[in-house]
């Protein structure tokens, strides 16, 4: 996975789980995954180690990941969002309006 790959899918965790994370978690994942934030950037601003950002890093995203391991979150917005992209395709019939309409609200 690139860099830019990495930074994209942790960015989609944060979307998705970043409240089950606490302040400080959130914070040292935005400066360094929003704003781009090196590691000794960070480990100033934080008064920290540089070694202390990376540990957190690296924990705090596995953190994410075991959350999408059990809850699937993400996946199943791809799968709702791949069923309302072939369900558009046929809105001009009413029932399908509805369905859509539906799905629309519980996204």
């Amino acid at each position: 996975m690139s860099d830019l790959e990495r930074h994209v899918a942790v960015n989609a965790l944060l979307d998705a789980y970043g409240s089950l994370l606490t302040e400080r978690q959130r914070i040292i994942l935005g400066y360094y995954y929003e704003d781009n934030y090196t590691l000794a950037e960070i480990a100033d601003l934080e008064g920290i180690s540089r070694n202390a950002v990376h540990d957190l890093l690296h924990r705090t995203v596995k953190k994410l990941e075991d959350y999408e391991r059990k809850l699937h979150s993400l996946k199943k917005r791809g799968t709702l969002s791949e069923a309302m992209a072939q369900l558009e395709a046929h809105a001009d019939h009413p029932d399908v309006a509805r369905a859509l309409d539906l799905l629309k609200k519980v996204e």
